[in-house]
């Protein structure tokens, strides 16, 4: 076992490497009274934060659950399950409710947070599809926008368009009138024919 010389004296003579551990871990964390006093207070103190996960917050109980466990003072599993719900959101109360009908051999933490982690699940869920549904609806109850949006795809196409032909000739009528020396084809059929008998 790797330890630093300082510390080969609090377990000189044990040889396996589970004891040594936990004699060096009972000499720097000392199990006292106020210590599993401390834990105690830690453990019913904590609760979930704005916007944190429920994964997150039930690893920070386990963490003082297998505390308290290894001090000898077991957290029992309904103060376990209790203090995982207490301090859950409103959108929870459904899923708390239909929690607490459980019988006690199901009241234990492991599925009790299995079945808060599939509500947050289905809950995150439900939400983005609220948004969808939104963005939807919106689109479609406003005329307004969506023929402003026809009409500048047109125009994004016409400016394309000329963009792209800078040099293409205007079609604009001209009238015959304005163009001077301007005849018709049976005009000019006719000065050829006159002119040719002459």
């Amino acid at each position: 076992m790797n330890v630093s010389p300082q510390y080969r004296t609090i377990i000189e003579g044990i040889t396996n490497g589970a004891e040594a551990w936990k004699k060096l871990k009972s000499h720097f964390q000392p199990v006292s009274t106020a210590r599993v006093m401390a834990l105690k207070h830690e453990f019913f103190s904590t609760v979930i934060e704005p916007d944190e996960g429920i994964g997150l917050y039930a690893t920070k109980l386990s963490r003082i659950i297998e505390q308290l466990r290894e001090s000898g003072h077991p957290v029992e599993d309904l103060d376990q399950c209790s203090q995982l719900l207490r301090y859950l959101p409103t959108e929870y109360e459904n899923i708390v409710q239909t929690v607490y009908r459980w019988e006690d051999e199901d009241f234990k933490f492991p599925k009790v947070l299995e079945e808060i982690l599939a509500e947050e699940a289905r809950l995150r869920q439900r939400a983005t599809d609220q948004v969808t549904v939104s963005m939807v609806s919106k689109a479609k109850s406003d005329p307004e926008r969506s023929r402003i949006s026809r009409s500048q795809r047109s125009s994004s196409k016409e400016i394309k368009f000329k963009s792209g032909n800078p040099k293409q000739p205007s079609r604009k009528k001209v009238s015959q009138d304005s163009v001077p020396n301007c005849h018709t084809s049976s005009e000019v059929r006719t000065s050829y024919f006159i002119g040719s008998t002459f």
